[in-house]
């Protein structure tokens, strides 16, 4: 274990992470669990504790605030622009995770006979799909599991929605012919 650092950090949770997969691979799939549970809660709770990407947000923008006021409008803006850059940036990692998330929810709630379940999961990981487009994998993987449990069920829709992705709504107005006056 040489190389680790004192304290929470990088190193520490990667350390964490490689005990854990040293376990499984080993076949102590209850250390290994143990293990990945223990690191979650303990990042959690960290996480609660510790000085976040909200805090800085929250004084970047009391310091646009302040600059507005003193007439510094070209550096407030400059602020404004770096909480919207670190806003878009956290929209994007969240949004492709979340559709991650779902899709792996999904299968997993199918192979636990939770069909319904799997289907309204399934369901949101392609509505988020269209804007968070899923790995290729993922959404094979995903349209592979959801065909293999039921066939009949669901599959077209699945298809229909993940390939309708790129498709721009059609307008549905009758357009009618221009009477004549004779």
């Amino acid at each position: 274990m040489s190389g680790r650092r004192k304290g929470l950090n990088e190193i520490w949770f990667i350390d964490r992470v490689r005990d854990a997969l040293k376990a499984a691979e080993e076949g102590d799939n209850a250390a290994a669990i143990g293990l990945l549970e223990s690191l979650a809660d303990h990042c959690h709770e960290t996480a609660r504790n510790a000085l976040t990407e909200w805090h800085e947000i929250q004084a970047l923008w009391m310091l646009g605030v302040q600059l507005e006021k003193h007439n510094r409008h070209a550096r407030a803006a400059a602020v404004y622009c770096r909480i919207a850059d670190s806003r878009r940036a956290a929209l994007q990692e969240s949004g492709h995770g979340l559709a991650s998330a779902l899709a792996a929810a999904a299968v997993a709630s199918l192979r636990a006979g939770k069909r319904t379940a799997a289907q309204k999961l399934a369901k949101d990981a392609l509505g988020l799909h269209r804007v968070y487009p899923l790995p290729r994998h993922d959404l094979e993987f995903l349209r592979r599991e959801m065909r293999h449990e039921d066939p009949s069920h669901g599959t077209r829709h699945l298809r229909r929605t993940a390939s309708n992705q790129g498709r721009q709504p059609t307008s549905r107005v009758r357009r009618s012919k221009p009477k004549s006056n004779g």
